[in-house]
């Protein structure tokens, strides 16, 4: 198929470029829900209010119940790892 190498390329570029960027720190959970309804709102402010800047630091999960539990959402952040007090050596 015509293009399919340059896709794949592309692609593959984007996750490197992902990987990197996620590499030092954690995900943090923020809210969690049953109504998809309340997620739309919640990810809406979360956006309008300046609490995330970039849309990839957010990560919505969603496991399925199927007919023992109901469908839920969680909404994590990602939170770059403290780099700490530098260490300087006195001359």
């Amino acid at each position: 198929m015509p293009g399919q190498r340059k896709r794949k390329k592309r692609a593959e570029a984007a996750a490197r470029r992902q990987a990197a960027k996620l590499r030092d720190g954690e995900w943090e959970a923020v809210f969690t829900t049953y109504e998809h309804d309340e997620l739309r709102a919640f990810l809406h402010r979360l956006v309008t209010e300046g609490g995330v800047t970039d849309p990839d630091m957010i990560r919505i999960d969603m496991p399925c119940g199927r007919l023992v539990h109901r469908t839920s959402y969680t909404v994590s952040v990602f939170r770059p790892a403290d780099p700490g007090p530098s260490r300087t050596l006195a001359p």
